[in-house]
């Protein structure tokens, strides 16, 4: 193994210990990759250049693998593999990671629409008692309106 494969090797070591530590998850890296697929629609739309760190994480594990399982003699990792290995891992201790971004994103839309609510902007009272209804309440409430609706319109017509 050559020096800058075993350097990335033992960075990403650290890297991947660190999300294994974060998400009590045996996959480390893996995991917050997987993470960030399942939080992609999102996370695109939200964080700035997910799509491109995302991609990045899937090179530096398929990286990491070609110099675990590969027996050759050349380099597999770049300089700038290293840096991003080492760049993330920082990124993830001053909370600067995508996950973490999207994370904290959420944190407050949820606070914000309370705010709002208490300030007076109430959602549609109907369309939450509706849906908290199970399925059986919402269809005969459906054919009460629509019984409400044919008799008002025959009294109407006949008087």
């Amino acid at each position: 193994m050559k020096e800058l494969d075993y350097e990335f090797f033992e960075q990403y070591k650290k890297l991947d210990k660190l999300c294994q530590d974060m998400y009590s998850s045996r996959e480390g890296l893996s995991y917050y990759i997987k993470r960030m697929k399942d939080n992609g629609y999102l996370g695109v739309k939200i964080i700035n250049g997910w799509l491109d760190k995302y991609y990045r994480l899937k090179h530096l594990r398929y990286v990491r693998n070609r110099i675990a399982h590969d027996n050759y003699s050349y380099d597999f990792s770049k300089v700038e593999d290293l840096d991003d290995v080492i760049n993330f891992y920082e990124r993830i201790l001053r909370q600067e990671d995508p996950l973490c971004l999207l994370n904290n994103f959420n944190e407050k839309n949820k606070k914000s629409s309370k705010n709002l609510y208490r300030s007076g902007v109430k959602a549609n009272r109907v369309n939450k008692i509706i849906g908290k209804l199970p399925i059986f309440f919402k269809i005969i409430s459906v054919f009460l309106v629509i019984f409400y609706v044919i008799l008002i319109s025959y009294i109407l017509l006949h008087h």
